[in-house]
């Protein structure tokens, strides 16, 4: 899906009102505020124009007709006044001075009418490949008790001591196993990277340490091919008619044995090992992958 960024464009008249702009400073960082003076009239048009927009235009036949296309992005306006990409976040509009009579009034719809506009503009730091609406792009961690049940082989496993009585398939046990979800939210994003929806379904090729998790003997470590990738959990959340951004869950699922591994009945009981195909290749269904693309570091 082809992106499109763009600087956003200002046509509309408007000054800037003595006074400003200020500057204030909280716990997302630098916050500036200007406040904007235009016609009454373009005052929407002028909010629409310092947010920027987003545009999703369909490609028209093909495969899959309307789930490809165009995704134009237009920034919001950058603030004049920083030497730091700080980028309009919220704007509010008020009157400016006393209504005056509007002709199209009537006594069953009364109107009122101003001549001006003002805008209060906030600007904040923002990272233009991640938030489209200045706060600071975090991750969380989150780790969750999870099980999955399995039946077991019953070859090689026995009613008695002696070793006369097969279990049948009928008899085969079941078993819990212990797994583990971990959950890495990333918020905000501007855009869903490609490897967050083609890497659903492998697994870790590489050991994988918790950015935030401890235990007791140091970061949490995911062994190679424990950890499988089922796909993401996507939110996304609109301000107004231009900006947005992204509330990005990736779930992983954790099995200590590994997911490349099956259990089997042994002399010594139920073992999880490999199998392999015709050619003596290990038959791997969830394919081994570099997860690391998912996670912010």
């Amino acid at each position: 899906m082809p992106t499109i960024v763009l600087e956003t464009i200002i046509t509309i008249a408007h000054e800037e009102l003595d006074g400003s702009p200020t500057r204030d400073t909280d716990e997302n960082g630098s916050v500036t505020i200007r406040s904007l003076k235009c016609a009454w009239d373009d005052a929407e048009t002028l909010q629409d124009q310092i947010l920027g927009s987003t545009r999703w235009e369909p490609l028209q036949g093909g495969p899959f007709p309307g789930q490809q296309g165009t995704l134009t992005i237009i920034l919001a306006q950058k603030n004049p006044h920083s030497a730091a990409i700080q980028r309009a976040r919220r704007v509010s509009i008020k009157p400016w001075a006393g209504a005056i009579d509007d002709t199209t009034s009537t006594s069953t719809a009364p109107k009122i009418k101003y001549t001006f506009a003002e805008l209060t503009v906030e600007y904040r730091l923002i990272n233009t490949a991640t938030g489209s609406r200045g706060e600071r792009e975090s991750t969380q961690e989150t780790l969750r008790p999870s099980a999955e049940f399995i039946t077991l082989p019953g070859k090689q496993l026995y009613w008695d001591a002696t070793q006369t009585e097969l279990l049948t398939d009928e008899d085969a046990p079941g078993q819990l196993i212990r797994m583990m979800e971990w959950v890495y939210s990333i918020r905000p994003s501007v855009r869903i990277s490609d490897q967050t929806l083609e890497l659903v379904g492998n697994v870790n090729d590489i050991a994988i340490e918790s950015g935030e998790i401890i235990t007791t003997s140091g970061p949490l470590i995911f062994e190679a091919e424990t950890l499988l990738y089922p796909g993401p959990d996507l939110g996304r959340r609109v301000v107004g008619s231009s900006n947005f951004s992204w509330r990005t869950e990736i779930t992983m699922l954790w099995r200590k044995q590994g997911w490349n591994n099956f259990p089997r009945a042994t002399s010594a009981g139920v073992v999880f090992q490999n199998i392999f195909d015709s050619t003596g290749a290990i038959f791997k269904p969830y394919v081994p992958a570099d997860l690391s693309p998912l996670l912010v570091r």
